[in-house]
């Protein structure tokens, strides 16, 4: 269910960004990430950061995937996910 929920945000990421390049995708989550970390409440946080890891994933970028799934994964717990 949570990979549903976070494949959907990543089509979302995509539609609302309009972007055609895999890699401004993901920086574009980024930056909807860093708006979650200043505003946002810690399950908000932990959903943009999942979005960021799969957006990474989706542009084949390993070395950033892996960074952002460490950073998803420590959001996750500590939203309770």
């Amino acid at each position: 269910m949570r990979k549903l929920i976070f494949s959907l945000s990543l089509i979302i990421c995509v539609i609302i960004c309009g972007c055609d390049v895999e890699q401004q995708v993901a920086k574009d989550c980024e930056k909807q990430y860093e708006l979650a970390v200043k505003g946002g409440d810690k399950i908000e946080i932990a959903v943009n950061a999942s979005l960021v890891a799969e957006a990474y994933k989706q542009a084949n970028d390993e070395a950033n995937y892996l960074k952002w799934k460490a950073i998803a994964d420590a959001a996750n717990k500590a939203a309770g996910l």
